[in-house]
């Protein structure tokens, strides 16, 4: 069966929207979006971008995109943020990774106020996945479970494995696969018999950014495979993380292009709605 991405994004965006609409008068205003960009010459974030101010457009959502040089300075990034963080117009807030060498990704992430970190990369939210407590949640995780509840697939005493320790992807996705009764194990570089582990999984999310780095011979028949990787391989064609041959022996897989990618955009407008209903 093929996790189709794009419909489980459509469906998100659709309920987003009915939301918008239920409580727009209630509310008096649309939900806003600012986006923080630092230069103009990163083609992938500026797709990233455009995708991100579709959806919003699609679902009802105003959007501003601010766009700083590429030579600016952090306090140039923290003086925008602290302004968009006291603008009561505005629900979320989100600065475009990757930013230049010379600026502290964390210090410009952990500025952003809580209740506006629609990414949901702060440490208040990485701790309400753990607690699982009420919060907004980071895009990429919440948008792999919201495929898994789609598809109704039951977590419940299956062995997942994730490939990649991210704070953006596989620690946050360790946490909710958690508290729905799964028993989670994360691997990564240092991992010792990487491939004989994950033959055992009933459940493998990768996420390391290499092209196809995922063989068939690794996994067992009947697994369910997340792929959250988009590259190029030497021909420059898109592929995901996994070799396209383990598909053969998966009950269940999310195809790239197509997969997770589409996920992620749409958790950002639900996280944006989330953010608006609470101010």
């Amino acid at each position: 069966m093929i996790l189709a991405g794009k419909d489980v994004a459509s469906e998100m965006k659709r309920q987003a929207k009915t939301v918008i609409e239920s409580n727009l008068q209630r509310l008096g205003r649309a939900p806003k979006l600012a986006i923080i960009m630092v230069g103009e010459d990163n083609a992938a974030s500026q797709a990233y971008v455009r995708n991100k101010l579709k959806a919003c457009d699609e679902t009802g959502i105003i959007n501003e995109t601010i766009i700083l040089p590429q030579n600016c300075t952090q306090a140039d990034i923290l003086s925008k943020i602290k302004e968009l963080n006291q603008d009561k117009t505005t629900d979320g807030i989100l600065v475009q990774l990757p930013l230049p060498a010379h600026i502290n990704v964390a210090e410009v992430q952990e500025a952003i106020r809580p209740d506006k970190d629609v990414d949901g990369f702060g440490k208040e939210h990485m701790g309400a996945c753990w607690l699982n407590v009420p919060g907004i949640r980071p895009c990429t995780p919440a948008g792999i479970m919201a495929l898994l509840h789609y598809y109704d697939i039951p977590l419940a005493g299956k062995n997942c494995l994730i490939i990649g320790r991210s704070n953006i992807v596989a620690k946050p996705l360790a946490a909710m696969l958690l508290s729905e009764d799964a028993t989670v194990t994360i691997a990564h570089s240092k991992t010792k018999n990487l491939f004989t582990l994950s033959q055992t999984m009933d459940l493998i999310v990768v996420s390391v950014g290499k092209p196809e780095f995922l063989p068939p011979a690794a996994v067992k028949d009947g697994v369910i495979l997340i792929d959250v990787g988009i590259n190029r391989n030497e021909q420059g064609k898109l592929v995901g993380d996994v070799n396209h041959s383990c598909y053969d022996k998966a009950t269940a897989y999310t195809p790239v292009p197509g997969g997770v990618g589409l996920l992620t955009v749409a958790q950002l407008i639900c996280n944006c709605v989330q953010a608006w209903l609470t101010h």
